[in-house]
This record gives C-alpha cells, structure tokens and sequence, in this order.
C-alpha cells in the first residue's frame, strides 16, 4: 500500500490554478459559497503551511477532488462530471446522496484504473475499460448508507446489462465509520482495517451478489473503500490508502463471464495510496 501518488503542499497549493481554466473552458461557473469553491480555497493556502490534524484532513479531502480532476481533465466527456461536482454537495461526512460525490468517484476510478496500465475512458454507464475482447463497462456507485445498496446495484447492473458485459464498483467510505485519520506504525494495518470493513459488507450481501453472478446479469461486483491514515513509516503528513475486492464465484457463474471479470482482476491487482 505504498503511495502512487505524493505531493508537497506547495504542489498541492497549484492545483487550483489548473481546475479553474477547465471549468472556465466548459463554461461551467462555480458558485462562491459552493463546497467545490472552499476546496479551491483550502489547497490555494495549503503552501502556507497547515498545522492541526482537522486542518490536514480538509486539505488531503480537497486534495483528492482536485486532483481527480485534473488527472481526467483531458476526458472528451468531462463537462458532465464537472457540472454536478460544481453543483453538489461534496461533504464527505453527508449520509445524502450527492451526484457530486458520484462523480469524484467516477473520476477516481478513473484515474485508478488507469494507474495500472489500462486503457480506459468516460462514458456510459460510467466508464469503459478497452478490453482484448472489446468494450468492458463499469458502473460506478458512490453508498452513502446501507439504506440505498440495493436500489443502487439494481440501478448499475441494469446499466450494464443494457450495453454489454462488465461489472459494478461501489465506493463504500461513506458508509464508513471508521474515524479518520487511522493513526498507525504500518501501512499493513490500514489495509488489514479496510479489508475487515470489504469482507463485513460483503459476507452481508453474498446471496445478492450471487444472484446476479448465476444469471449473468454482472461479471462480478468490485467493492472499495479509502481513508485517510497517518502512518508513522511513511514519513508523511497524511496518506489516503484505498483497498478493492473484486467479488465472483467461478462455480456459479458462466466460463466466459468468470474469465472476463479474473482478467479485469488480475489487471488491477495493487493499492493505491
């Protein structure tokens, strides 16, 4: 679980300068008293220096929409997400649904996908990966409480069943209640804490999952989860360490089907930090 990705607080400090000219560029305003606009705030200072531990969560919380952002920004299908980022709530502690929220997803799996080498882009349902066989598509789920799961994968395996095969990938921090920052000596034990939180969830929803597997609605479901993690080895201020399990069951579902969703799994093996 070491970090793909590291950056200063000066470094962070530029990325307003590069997410404003594309919200300009796509004529999309953003509104002064939006949170989208306080997490330009906040990175604009960070180069000034940050000091308390809630002071370092906000920043590493705007840090992460930013640069999401700016990691895609060269998307031909963008604007839409920009828009509903631009417009929504981005609270990460809200226990409401946000399309904004869903759209930080979106882009930061994004953007995590393509860490590990795969081709993949914006589009419907949410992103599609470039697969030897052709077109791979993804459904992205932001959970904000367990109240809205269900109606959630039956949306997203819809999504996908109408256009060909693939998988649903749920976002689950939010649902989370771990407190953040994790204060820890190893990485090892963030990724322990997050895999309990995947494995909890998962063994409570085996028998949906495996409904949908056995009748070749979905290829398979991928769960993940991040936090932030203060971890004393790192030598860092704070780290966002994101753990994934990729959910399927060779014995229940279609050769083809197990053997395009292990090929999606193996491709994305590794953490992202």
């Amino acid at each position: 679980m070491s970090p793909e990705i590291v950056n200063t607080y000066e470094q962070i400090s530029q990325l307003p300068a590069k997410v404003l000219p594309l919200f300009a560029k796509h004529n999309i305003d953003i509104d002064p008293d939006s949170d989208l606009q306080k997490m330009l705030d906040r990175c604009a200072l960070a180069g000034q220096g940050v000091y308390s531990s809630a002071d370092k969560l906000e920043v590493c919380r705007a840090q992460r929409v930013l640069l999401a952002i700016v990691a895609c920004s060269d998307e031909p299908e963008i604007k839409e997400p920009l828009n509903r980022i631009a417009s929504s709530n981005l609270d990460f502690c809200s226990t409401e649904h946000s399309l904004g929220q869903d759209a930080v997803f979106e882009l930061e799996f994004l953007q995590y996908v393509r860490h590990r080498g795969l081709t993949a882009r914006l589009g419907e349902p949410d992103i599609i990966v470039s697969a030897p066989f052709g077109d791979y598509f993804v459904a992205c789920k932001c959970i904000n409480s367990l109240a809205n799961f269900k109606g959630q994968l039956r949306s997203g395996t819809s999504q996908v069943k109408k256009l060909g095969h693939g998988c649903v990938a749920f976002n689950l921090e939010r649902q989370s209640k771990l407190i953040q920052p994790l204060k820890v000596e190893q990485a090892k034990e963030v990724k322990a804490i997050l895999d309990a939180e995947l494995s909890e969830f998962y063994a409570h929803n085996t028998e949906r999952f495996n409904r949908l597997l056995v009748d070749g609605s979905l290829d398979g479901v991928v769960l993940q989860i991040s936090c932030f993690a203060d971890i004393a080895e790192s030598g860092l201020d704070l780290n966002v360490c994101t753990h994934t399990v990729f959910y399927s069951r060779q014995n229940l579902q279609g050769g083809e089907a197990h053997d395009r969703f292990d090929g999606f799994r193996q491709s994305m093996r590794g953490q992202m930090g």
